[in-house]
């Protein structure tokens, strides 16, 4: 259920009295959220927006859980980081950005654990790297906030991320395009 000490929830309650459907809350501190709910569970996409309304996090929730995608946003509203959830735990790929767009950490999480990681310069290239990504010196450059490798005009080749191994890669997609998560109302 929403927290409103000293602030204001607006929404649906079911029969017995729990939050259903779109719930809009005014905190005290001056922030602000829209979330979903089933049955008093927090069930859908939210948003969560800072004192001046911008935008400070999205994502969704599936029976309480994070599941997919959930996109933190900076000061400035630009993206700061973007993180693959799978029932309540980090899985897939997990991204860092410098404030100028281009690619800090990129790192895979398995079942809540990382498996390896890459740390860019803002140039795109590698800074360090570990775990299953040890050894990994290929440089990633590419639009700012995008994980869409660019080509090389000289080498004719794509700047690469690491390979995500296939099972996690396959689940994490899966978990952001199921379509029966979605809430009900």
């Amino acid at each position: 259920e929403p927290t409103i000490e000293g602030g204001s929830a607006t929404g649906h309650k079911n029969e017995n009295g729990e939050w259903h459907g779109p719930v809009e809350t005014q905190h005290e501190d001056g922030t602000s959220s829209i979330e979903h709910y089933k049955d008093g569970i927090q069930h859908g996409p939210f948003e969560r927006y800072g004192r001046e309304g911008k935008l400070e996090s999205s994502g969704r929730y599936v029976d309480g859980k994070l599941h997919g995608t959930h996109k933190i946003y900076g000061e400035e509203g630009k993206l700061a980081k973007e993180i693959n959830y799978r029932h309540g735990k980090k899985h897939g790929h997990e991204a860092a950005y410098h404030d100028d767009g281009s690619l800090n950490t990129y790192s895979v999480n398995g079942n809540g654990y990382r498996l390896g990681s890459v740390d860019y310069h803002p140039d795109g290239s590698v800074q360090n790297s570990g775990g299953i990504f040890e050894g990994h010196n290929k440089p990633f450059k590419h639009e700012p906030h995008s994980l869409i490798p660019s080509m090389d005009e000289e080498a004719g080749q794509y700047h690469e991320l690491p390979q995500i191994p296939e099972n996690i890669a396959s689940e994490s997609h899966h978990s952001n395009t199921e379509h029966h998560v979605h809430p009900e109302h």
